[in-house]
């Protein structure tokens, strides 16, 4: 896909003058009232015999003397049909996930279904099944199994399309899927006006720009329509994985490429759609607001698509907290505000913005109302900073203590890894009033063994042993460790670890001296700011 040729046209779509709010004619092709959407030469005729088969059979349930027929009356597309046996080119002939791919396949046609009887409807003209429709677009253009059997008037075709033909339908639906987006993104009058756009597609329109999408919000779209997915039999996992599929696609530039001014742009303009008429857009709010809100204090906060503005994302984290309780905002909040305990100008704004006098404790309260793995770490975090500071006034020594341990605890019994290897660390070391207790620190240590720190504290008991239970040094054992610590995720951005690595091979603890390795992991290290490391290039 062209992913510049999709941002130029729908940058050219913003700048269009609908004159029909309601027509999804292709550019290429004027199409007939009834088959709204763009269609190839060689899938008219099957469309034809289609629509006559519907006829007759609207005809025959309308024959009642009760009932006259309207011929009228829109024909609704019927659900799409796979013949029983696919043929070997087909992506479908291992029939072990036909039955799947059958679902699918009826899931767009119950949505194509719906968008067609509002689209037919000028007056039940509804934005939110046009963006259902477009995200439906958007997944089922990159999902092969359908891009080859059926067209985007959920027809089936013929035969199955070859690549060339397949990667031209699967552009058709992708173009269409933006024209419906872009289309939304502008002003709507309807039974409720959107002067600014429609909230929820300037939302989707930012995560698209973003190359970020909000799972949650699009798994609303399907939670929504019990009937579609209980009709279709598809769960939730299986649309999951739909929209993985579709993340990974917008992550390879092959809808929009990322651009963070206008992802930023359209999260503004949601913010402002949703601000226009507060009182009725509170559903609005609770289906994109919050998630739109938060990427938008994200953006101010760290200037991705705009200038860096750390008091204006505070004032949106707090919005968010305070009207509607968002954890992660809540959490963002009060970690910033611990971070930044000493900017007094910073603390003063938060004063005014909050209207509280004592910003520390409602950051506090905040974070124990939200009682997460994280916020408990944060907590604990703060009353060690208190501890090292030796900052008794409000809480003497032994008391901080006991606040540091059970936070930590209790972030630990929420299965956090870094508080496993944290406390493991407080009774190694016998810190803040704890004794040392080898047993207890391994225990903890090997909680979670899949979390780099976690191994490379374990090569490290294991190079130094303990006679006092039994563990002799073992420096073959604790090299393994440390490999285990390197290889786990996320394991080659830990300094520690590369330190390690570096130390190991200089002087041949459980490996082979290799000076080469060694000087590789401690450039490593040193480029992620471990001091010891750069103390040593400087050195050699």
């Amino acid at each position: 896909m062209n992913s510049q040729h999709y941002e130029q046209t729908h940058q050219q779509m913003n700048t269009l003058n609908y004159q029909n709010q309601y027509s999804y004619a292709s550019p290429q092709k004027s199409t007939s009232s009834s088959v709204p959407y763009p269609i190839d030469e060689y899938q008219y005729k099957e469309i034809e015999q289609r629509r006559l088969l519907q006829q007759q059979r609207v005809a025959s349930s309308n024959s009642s003397p009760s009932r006259k027929p309207n011929n009228q009356q829109s024909i609704r597309s019927p659900p799409p049909q796979l013949v029983p046996q696919a043929s070997q080119n087909s992506v479908l002939s291992n029939t072990s996930i036909y039955a799947k791919e059958l679902a699918f396949f009826e899931y767009f046609g119950h949505t194509y279904n719906e968008v067609i009887e509002d689209s037919t409807n000028t007056k039940a003209f509804t934005p939110y099944i046009q963006l259902k429709w477009a995200i439906t677009l958007f997944i089922f253009s990159f999902h092969p199994p359908f891009v080859q059997h059926y067209n985007i008037n959920c027809v089936e075709l013929h035969r199955p399309l070859n690549q060339k033909e397949l990667h031209h339908n699967s552009r058709i639906i992708l173009e269409h899927a933006m024209k419906v987006l872009s289309r939304l993104c502008t002003a709507i009058n309807g039974k409720r006006d959107f002067p600014g756009g429609y909230p929820m597609a300037l939302y989707f329109m930012g995560q698209l720009y973003s190359q970020k999408l909000d799972f949650d919000f699009l798994l609303g779209f399907f939670d929504n329509d019990p009937i579609g997915s209980q009709q279709c039999n598809i769960n939730k996992t299986e649309y999951n994985e739909l929209l993985k599929n579709l993340q990974a696609n917008l992550a390879n530039n092959k809808i929009l490429p990322l651009n963070e001014y206008n992802a930023f742009k359209y999260y503004d303009k949601c913010y402002k759609a949703l601000h226009m008429s507060e009182e009725e857009s509170a559903s609005d709010w609770i289906l994109c607001g919050v998630s739109n809100l938060f990427r938008l204090a994200v953006c101010l906060e760290h200037g991705r698509g705009c200038n860096l503005d750390v008091m204006k994302s505070l004032r949106l984290f707090w919005e968010a907290w305070k009207d509607w309780k968002d954890p992660v905002s809540g959490y963002k909040l009060a970690s910033k505000i611990f971070k930044e305990e000493g900017n007094y100008a910073m603390m003063e704004e938060l004063k005014h913005i909050m209207k509280k006098d004592d910003v520390i404790n409602n950051a506090l309260r905040t974070l124990k109302e939200l009682d997460t793995p994280q916020s408990n770490f944060e907590i604990a975090k703060y009353y060690e900073r208190m501890y090292i500071e030796e900052r008794f006034d409000v809480y003497d020594k032994d008391l901080l203590s006991k606040l540091i341990l059970k936070c930590y605890l209790r972030s630990f019994e929420l299965n956090y890894n870094l508080a496993s290897w944290k406390l493991g660390q407080i009774f190694e070391f016998g810190l803040y009033g704890q004794q040392v207790d080898t047993k207890k620190s391994i225990n903890f240590y090997y909680h979670d063994t899949s979390f780099p720190l976690n191994c490379l504290s374990i090569a490290g008991w294991l190079l130094t042993g303990d006679k006092t239970i039994g563990l002799k040094p073992d420096d073959n054992e604790s090299f393994s460790w440390l490999k285990r610590a390197y290889n786990c995720t996320n394991g080659s951005r830990y300094n520690k670890v590369l330190y390690g690595l570096g130390i190991y091979y200089q002087f041949g603890i459980g490996c082979e001296r290799d000076k080469v390795k060694s000087l590789e992991f401690m450039n490593k290290a040193a480029e992620l700011n471990h001091p010891g490391a750069k103390k040593y290039l400087l050195k050699d």
